[in-house]
């Protein structure tokens, strides 16, 4: 957590510590999807440094093997991405019956923090449709080279 979530006490601060907290019950309580993106968090790093290069250097240079290589990468990092999506979710939805059930923040401000933990978490969304996209792009351009 950033010095500047720990030292604030706004609505968003609150809910991103109590997001954080919600992953701690999560490996707290061995939820299963953790367990299942920690094992191929590996496989999803090494594809991350070097999947898109590998793809690019397999269709700039028309070999059709590494193109393949960098494809499977690729998806390995979409994977990645699909199963932290309900990891997110989750961790969020703790947040917040912990905020409101604990009295941690008021009515009102339930709704602002209901909002921003959303928000928060649709980033995850689109950074998985972005990297779909992307696939989807280079996956158009290797059919439009044959």
């Amino acid at each position: 957590m950033s010095p500047k979530v720990y030292n604030d006490d706004s609505v968003a601060s609150v809910a991103i510590a109590a997001h954080e907290v919600g992953h701690a019950i999560q490996y707290a309580e061995h939820y299963g999807m953790v367990g299942v993106r920690n094992a191929i968090l590996p496989a999803a790093i090494v594809s991350g440094y070097i999947g898109w290069i590998v793809l690019i250097i397999g269709l700039v240079s028309n070999i059709q093997m590494l193109s393949i290589v960098g494809f499977m990468m690729v998806t390995v990092i979409a994977v990645f991405q699909l199963i932290t999506l309900p990891i997110e979710f989750n961790a969020s939805s703790r947040a917040l019956k912990l905020l409101t059930s604990d009295n941690y923040i008021s009515v009102d401000e339930g709704a602002d923090a209901k909002a921003m933990l959303s928000a928060a978490a649709l980033t995850y969304v689109v950074a998985l449709l972005a990297t779909l996209l992307q696939i989807a792009r280079f996956a158009l351009l290797n059919n439009r080279r044959r």
